[in-house]
């Protein structure tokens, strides 16, 4: 890291001292995972043993930012705003380090707070990234409309569990199809079978037909992520290697603002590159090549698990152990049984993993050196959007070319594997099949 640090400095800045070197670390730190998102440079194979949940039930959905080091969450909300503090000359305060609040009049704290909360949330919406297992509490008999967590955006599975464990899932639908197909649901408890979300309130579900017995709601949705607090420090709850979408986002709703803040130039600049990560987002494959117990399996979706596997969710005695996985999201993995809890099997992914940034300056980076020429010349990109102006714009071809390269290298990796879209096209499927909006 140092070596690139000081290249940065002295061969792309002229050795200025607009930059500081802790500012040069973090741009090509991004730099770095700019070149993991759009290359997807950094793969590896990753592995779990099949568990039961923290209530000792056994489970077959399992998320993979939880299970695997190499995928999980780390990016804080104060290290997004450390960045975008360098981006906007404004002074290092509101973060762990430098507590105090010293920014200058353009922006209040909570402003930049706001700004990356709701873009935040927006990019889970849109990437449909992260989606989270979910269970309701007890739902009485004759219910027919249940209240969900007032955290979920949008719901993506719903299974209606009974008394006894069984699981049902509960397809999407709406009210004129139950009407027309079943006039009497309403008055004919029964185990449910659809559920609608067409004309109830926000965060309700209408449950057709009503459950004659009590039971509780089984779902995958996407979810807020928690109230951030840069002082602290809070987890993001997005992938690492898309953090930088809340940047971006979030400084082009802050240039956008009316007053001496508006830039409407850079705020256009930034919304392009919050879009470039969504786009980037939603096609990344995470996991590419996977196996069970020591024997290669087949990647699905958790959609075809429900509809052609009917009831693949609930415990049976004897257990059988899993021959297919499916995937609900990049993150949310299932099993296609429930595994035996007594006997786990081993899951082994090849999967493509978090930028594996070095955690000092002595750790060697492991990239070639025509990658590390890319890397400066969109690490010196960042660091020129300070500057704005005619700097900042000649510098745009720098992160043009940084891209083509990037794809360059997909394509190649393409070449080198006659069915490597058929591999990538595995963490589509669950979108493809479900027919949901993302």
């Amino acid at each position: 890291m140092s070596s690139l640090r000081s290249a940065l400095w002295t061969t792309r800045l002229n050795n200025a001292q607009f930059w500081i070197a802790d500012e040069l670390t973090k741009y090509i730190s991004s730099a770095l995972v700019s070149w993991q998102t759009n290359a997807r440079y950094w793969r590896s194979p990753v592995s779990f043993n099949t568990h039961p949940d923290g209530a000792g039930v056994a489970q077959s959905f399992y998320d993979l930012t939880v299970e695997i080091p190499q995928l999980s969450l780390n990016v804080t909300d104060s290290d997004i705003l450390s960045r975008m503090q360098y981006h906007l000359l404004e002074p290092q305060s509101g973060i762990p380090s430098a507590p105090i609040w010293r920014g200058t009049l353009m922006w209040p704290q909570d402003a930049f707070t706001d700004a990356m909360q709701k873009r935040r949330d927006r990019f889970l919406l849109e990437s449909a990234s992260i989606v989270e297992h979910f269970t309701t509490n007890t739902v009485s008999a004759g219910t027919t409309r249940v209240v969900l967590p007032s955290s979920l955006i949008d719901v993506r599975r719903v299974s209606w569990v009974d008394a006894n464990g069984q699981q049902t899932l509960l397809w999407r639908d709406d009210e004129f199809a139950a009407n027309a197909y079943n006039p009497g649901w309403m008055n004919n408890p029964d185990t449910p079978v659809i559920y609608s979300v067409a004309v109830t309130k926000p965060f309700s579900i209408q449950l057709m037909p009503p459950p004659s017995d009590i039971g509780f709601l089984d779902i995958l949705a996407i979810a807020e992520g928690p109230p951030l607090n840069p002082v602290q420090g809070v987890v993001l709850g997005i992938p690492d290697n898309y953090a930088k979408a809340v940047k971006w986002g979030a400084m082009a709703d802050l240039l956008v603002q009316d007053g001496p803040a508006t830039d409407v130039e850079r705020a256009a600049y930034c919304e392009q590159r919050y879009l470039e990560c969504v786009q980037m987002c939603r096609s990344m494959p995470t996991v590419i090549n996977a196996s069970i117990n020591g024997s290669t399996c087949e990647l699905d979706s958790v959609a075809n698990f429900d509809a052609f596997n009917v009831g693949w969710n609930n415990p049976t005695n004897p257990y059988t152990t899993p021959t297919v996985l499916a995937l609900a999201s990049q993150t949310m993995l299932a099993t296609s049984s429930v595994p035996d809890p007594s006997n786990p099997s081993s899951i082994v992914l090849d999967a493509v993993i978090n930028c594996p940034l070095p955690p000092d300056d002595s750790t060697p980076i492991d990239i070639t050196a025509d990658v590390a020429d890319l890397i400066l010349d969109e690490a010196e990109h960042e660091a020129r959007f300070k500057e704005g102006g005619a700097e900042a714009a000649r510098s745009i071809a720098q992160h043009q070319n940084f891209l083509q390269r990037a794809q360059l290298y997909r394509d190649m990796s393409g070449a080198r594997a006659p069915y490597w879209p058929a591999m990538e096209r595995s963490n589509q499927l669950e979108f493809v099949a479900r027919r949901i909006f993302r």
